[in-house]
């Protein structure tokens, strides 16, 4: 059963498709980009966005309370299909950040639409 706690997280999910977030990158919308796929994943077959960080889920509650001040910011959570980016965007709206933004269908995705990737660090 869902509680109304997680209810009003999903809510405020927003969710985006990679076309939508190459429009809000190719038009400078300020954001920041973060893959919490594994290191090996990162740099792996399918790459990263090229303006992309690495935060392993692992290691994503430690990041978001080194930038607590920046809890206005649009996060955008990014992983190979789109689950643990979901999984990110509830962990950040639970640590108080208001615009988190979970990008559908993750790099598969961004790959189907044939947007550019990087494939080193």
């Amino acid at each position: 059963m869902i509680s109304s706690n997680d209810y009003v997280m999903q809510r405020t999910v927003t969710h985006a498709n990679p076309i939508d977030i190459f429009t809000m990158m190719d038009d400078g919308e300020e954001m920041l980009l973060v893959d919490v796929r594994e290191n090996s994943e990162f740099i792996g077959d399918l790459g990263h966005i090229p303006s992309s960080i690495n935060v392993p889920l692992s290691g994503l509650e430690t990041f978001l309370k080194e930038h607590s001040a920046e809890r206005g910011k649009k996060l955008v959570f990014v992983c190979a299909t789109g689950d643990r980016s979901l999984y990110a965007c509830n962990l950040a709206l639970q640590s108080g950040f208001t615009n988190p933004v979970n990008m559908r269908g993750g790099m598969v995705q961004w790959h189907l639409s044939g947007l550019e990737v990087v494939n080193d660090e």
